[in-house]
């Protein structure tokens, strides 16, 4: 089925999956056999899905899930034994698709999998062909839309499993959705030119060239209130130089969040790294001020001294955020939190939630 865009302040696209009785042809079941099942439980090899809390569709279902990534062993497909044959003509089934997928109201899981936040993405990064001519043509609409006009897309890919389109209203997405919301230049980061250069001597790193993680508000709250003693890490992602933006909860009903908005750039250099801080305000102005410099020795941080640094002369105050931003490979390993690209594919974009 089709997705459908729900209008409002951010025009949501929603996954929807619909359960379709096939009554004529061939059906197949596969029976597997797997003798070392115990074996690679304990190896995270196979997960028994009716252990997750809350989820009735797994536990329905009696239902493993197996790791699945070749040419990476053990194959699933080793694993078959039997493929038996059905006509379909002669076993028909009364399932339908809430037989089959429970609806939110019943299955707390899958509600909680519908609670995950819907993420923006400007016009900017849909048309490169038409901003172009935008720019050349001094068409300020255009231009506006490419800052303004927002979709959104699920941070998980999380469809409805519905029958038809008047189930969606069970689902009740326009006022039950939230969207991450940041202002207009942390979501265009790419088109800034600033280069690290003219705060640091020899460190070339353009700013629009940076990876970018988005932290949810759930995730932003486990970062600072998490006190748990753990190794300090560069954020396991092929980047030397990460933009860090905290964002705020969107709402079609309610919109309770105002400038001024945050975001932290930290750029390594072997084992130096170097925080720089953005701030936004009301009229989507951009303002870069110099923090402090660390390295990390022995999973610790600790502060060095540099040329170009925050006039606050207290680096200890700055720790706790940068402590915090370290932390997240060991919080992810941990399971609280995932990292996940966004949801529209956007090169150097990522989404902690």
């Amino acid at each position: 089925m089709q997705p459908t865009l729900w209008i409002g302040n951010t025009f949501r696209i929603h996954d929807e999956t619909i359960y379709e009785v096939i009554k004529d042809g061939i059906g197949y079941v596969y029976i597997l056999e797997i003798p070392n099942f115990r074996q690679m439980i304990e190896n995270d090899e196979l997960f028994d899905l009716t252990q997750e809390h809350g989820f009735v569709r797994p536990k329905s279902q009696d239902a493993y899930l197996m790791l699945d990534q070749p040419p990476r062993l053990p194959n699933p497909n080793s694993f078959i034994k039997h493929i038996i044959e059905i006509d379909r003509c002669r076993f028909q089934s009364r399932l339908t698709t809430k037989d089959l997928f429970p609806h939110p109201n019943e299955d707390e899981g899958y509600a909680r999998l519908l609670d995950v936040p819907f993420v923006q993405l400007p016009s900017y990064y849909m048309n490169y062909q038409k901003r172009e001519e935008a720019k050349v043509n001094n068409d300020e609409t255009t231009i506006d839309l490419d800052r303004y006009f927002m979709i959104g897309k699920r941070a998980l890919k999380i469809p409805f499993y519905v029958q038809d389109k008047n189930d969606l209203f069970d689902f009740n997405p326009k006022w039950k959705d939230t969207t991450i919301f940041e202002p207009s230049p942390f979501r265009l980061w790419k088109t800034e030119s600033f280069n690290l250069e003219k705060i640091h001597k020899g460190q070339r790193s353009v700013f629009g060239e940076t990876t970018k993680i988005t932290i949810s508000p759930v995730a932003y709250v486990e970062l600072l209130s998490n006190d748990e003693e753990m190794k300090l890490e560069w954020p396991s992602i092929d980047s030397n130089s990460i933009f860090f933006t905290r964002a705020v909860l969107d709402h079609d009903k309610v919109i309770n969040h105002s400038s001024p908005y945050y975001g932290i750039w930290l750029h390594k250099d072997n084992d130096l790294i170097l925080e720089m801080h953005l701030i936004v305000d009301d009229n989507d102005n951009m303002q870069l001020e110099v923090g402090h410099a660390y390295i990390i020795d022995y999973g610790r941080l600790e502060y060095v001294k540099v040329e170009n640094e925050c006039a606050c002369g207290k680096p200890e105050e700055h720790f706790k955020i940068i402590e915090s931003l370290l932390k997240i490979h060991g919080l992810i390993e941990k399971q609280k939190m995932a990292l996940v690209q966004h949801p529209f594919f956007i090169e150097k974009w990522f989404v902690l939630i």
